[in-house]
């Protein structure tokens, strides 16, 4: 990354993998679009189309007991593709 004048950093995202039966899976990823290396992401990943907003939506005490972590949560809105497949994979 040196050689290149490059940083070896990638741009804030979490991955997915969407399945249904009758259908092709996708696997993707959505970037965070407050990211500092959108423009710049080290594996040249990053699309338009899947740069999100991550909404802040508060402290954990907000959520039910059971699925209470540390911190605030957040969340991100995404309409997932998948295409019909006729062997029912």
């Amino acid at each position: 990354m040196r050689a290149t004048a490059r940083h070896p950093w990638r741009a804030a995202h979490i991955h997915a993998i969407v399945r249904a039966d009758g259908y092709r899976p996708v696997t993707t990823h959505l970037f965070d679009d407050a990211s500092q290396y959108l423009d710049t992401d080290v594996v040249f990943g990053v699309k338009t189309s899947l740069v999100k907003h991550f909404a802040n939506r508060g402290t954990h005490a907000s959520l039910p007991p059971a699925i209470r972590a540390g911190g605030d949560w957040y969340s991100v809105e995404h309409d997932f593709v998948l295409e019909n497949t006729d062997d029912g994979r």
